[in-house]
């Protein structure tokens, strides 16, 4: 396994593909894909007019990420 990464150090690369993320909300670990959570969503406008953005991680308490093992070699 990979070590964690945490997501103020690195986020993942935006692409359609999962990771494991660790939610410090509740101490438990999943598989999140990465479009979900990591890509920037918009979340309205400021004072100014100006299109703010924020992730999905945040809001769900993600702190920690890494990539997903390798799958198993299985024999046919």
């Amino acid at each position: 396994m990979s070590a964690w990464i945490k997501v103020e150090d690195s986020l993942p690369e935006p692409g359609d593909y999962s990771v494991l993320a660790y939610f410090s909300k509740n101490g438990g670990i999943d598989m999140v894909h990465v479009q979900e959570y990591f890509v920037p969503i918009t979340s309205g406008l400021d004072g100014n007019g100006v299109q703010q953005y924020s992730y999905w991680y945040l809001s769900q308490g993600v702190t920690h990420w890494q990539p997903l093992p390798d799958a198993p070699e299985v024999q046919p």
